[in-house]
C-alpha cells in the first residue's frame, strides 16, 4: 500500500518509518514549545485552542480526514507528530505513516 500512496500522491518515501505507539506526549509537544507556545495538556493530548492558528485548524483536519479520530477536544501525540512534519521540524516516511493511519482507522 505504501507504494500506491507514493505513486498517487508523489510523496517522498524517505525518512524513518514511525508509528504513534512509540511517541510520548512530552516528546510530541517539544516542537511547539520550542517556538514559545504554551500548550495546555488535557488527558492524553493537548487542548486544540492552545496550538494557535493555523495549527489548530490543521489538527482538526488531521483528526477528521486523516486519522478519523472522533474526539476533537484533544490533539493526540500522533497528530502533533504530523503537524511537526508539516512545520518542517522533523522528517518521517509520510507514505508509510499514512498507510499506518489507514490501517489503524479500520
Amino acid at each position: 500500500m505504501d507504494i500506491v500512496i507514493v505513486e498517487v500522491f508523489g510523496l517522498p518515501a524517505v525518512g524513518p518509518i514511525w508509528t504513534h505507539k512509540k511517541l510520548r506526549l512530552q516528546d510530541a509537544m517539544a516542537t511547539f514549545r520550542d517556538e514559545g507556545q504554551n500548550l495546555i495538556v488535557k488527558g492524553k493530548g493537548v487542548q486544540p485552542s492552545s496550538l494557535g492558528e493555523p495549527w489548530k485548524k490543521l489538527a482538526r483536519v488531521a483528526q477528521s480526514y486523516i486519522t478519523c479520530d472522533g474526539r476533537k477536544d484533544v490533539v493526540r501525540p500522533w497528530h502533533l507528530k504530523l503537524l511537526s512534519v508539516l512545520k518542517h521540524k522533523c522528517a518521517i516516511n509520510l507514505p508509510a505513516y499514512l498507510n499506518f493511519l489507514l490501517h489503524d482507522a479500520t
